[in-house]
C-alpha cells in the first residue's frame, strides 16, 4: 500500500517482523499478503509465527508464503511425540511434522528458513525422546531450534491462564507444594528437571544453529546480507563486528 511504499522509499525499510501469533491463519490472508508483496516497488522480507499444520493441510500456501516475502518462519512444534503433541493441541506435528518439514525445506530451498520451538516436560515424552528430537534436527541440518522447559502455574495472580494452568490434573500434572505455585510434577518430570534438560539441550545444540527468525532479522538490520547470514552457523559469525555495528546503530 501507499504507506509501505513511502517507508521503503524514505527510510529504506524492507524487512518486517510480523508479530501476529499466527500469520498464516487463513488462505485468504496469505493470498492478500502475497498479492500486496508482488505490487510493492521493493522486495519485501518478513519474519513471523506460522503454524506448520496449516501449511501442511493447505498445500497452496507453500508457494503463496514464498511469494509473500516470508524469509524465516517460527514454528511452535512443541513435540514430535505422537501422544504428547496431541495433549498440547499439536497432534498433526507428532504424526506428520518431521516428514513435512523435510518436504517444505525441499520446496522452499535456501529462500526460507525456519526455527522450531519444542517443550521439555510434556506428559509421556521421555528425556530420551527429546534427545532423539535434537539428533533429528542435527542430522537433517535444521536451521534453528530450541527447547524450553514447560512453564505452568497454579498461582491465582496469573493475568492469563492456559488450559494447562486451569486443568493441569487432566494432563497428568500435580503441584505438590502450596507455597511453590510454579513447581509441578508429572510421571516423568518436575519443573526443575524439565528446565535443566532444556538448558542442556540448548548448550549441546549451539554449534549446529544458524540465525533464524528474530535473530536473523535483527542481524540483517545491521547491514548484513540475509542470504549470507542464513548460510552461516551462529558460531561462525564475527560477533565483535556485530557488537560494533550494534553500538553504531544505537
Amino acid at each position: 500500500n501507499h504507506g509501505d511504499k513511502t517507508m521503503a522509499n524514505r527510510d529504506g525499510i524492507t524487512k518486517y517482523f510480523f508479530l501476529d501469533d499466527t500469520v498464516n491463519e487463513s488462505i485468504e490472508k496469505i493470498e492478500a499478503l502475497a498479492e500486496m508483496a508482488q505490487r510493492l516497488p521493493f522486495k519485501l522480507n518478513w519474519f513471523g509465527y506460522n503454524r506448520l499444520d496449516l501449511i501442511g493441510t493447505r498445500s497452496s500456501t507453500i508457494e503463496l508464503l514464498k511469494h509473500s516475502g516470508l524469509k524465516s518462519a517460527f514454528f511452535g512444534i512443541e513435540s514430535f511425540h505422537p501422544k504428547s503433541s496431541k495433549i498440547v493441541g499439536k497432534g498433526w506435528n507428532g504424526v506428520h511434522g518431521k516428514e513435512f518439514l523435510l518436504e517444505l525445506r525441499q520446496k522452499w530451498g535456501n529462500d526460507i528458513s525456519f526455527h522450531l520451538a519444542f517443550i521439555a516436560g510434556l506428559t509421556g515424552e521421555t528425556s530420551e525422546d527429546l534427545d532423539d528430537t535434537q539428533q533429528w534436527c542435527i542430522d537433517n541440518n535444521i536451521s534453528s531450534w530450541r527447547f524450553s522447559g514447560l512453564h505452568i502455574s497454579k498461582s491465582e495472580n496469573l493475568v492469563w491462564k492456559s488450559e494447562f494452568d486451569l486443568n493441569h490434573g487432566l494432563y497428568g500434572y500435580k503441584f505438590p507444594y502450596e507455597d511453590k505455585p510454579e513447581f509441578w510434577t508429572n510421571n516423568l518430570w518436575t519443573s526443575q528437571s524439565a528446565a535443566k534438560k532444556a538448558i542442556q539441550l540448548l548448550k549441546d545444540s549451539q554449534k549446529y544453529i544458524k540465525p533464524a527468525v528474530w535473530l536473523l532479522g535483527e542481524l540483517s538490520s545491521l547491514g548484513y546480507d540475509l542470504d549470507y547470514l542464513m548460510s552461516k552457523y551462529k558460531h561462525e559469525l564475527d560477533w565483535d563486528d556485530i557488537k560494533s555495528r550494534s553500538l553504531i546503530n544505537m
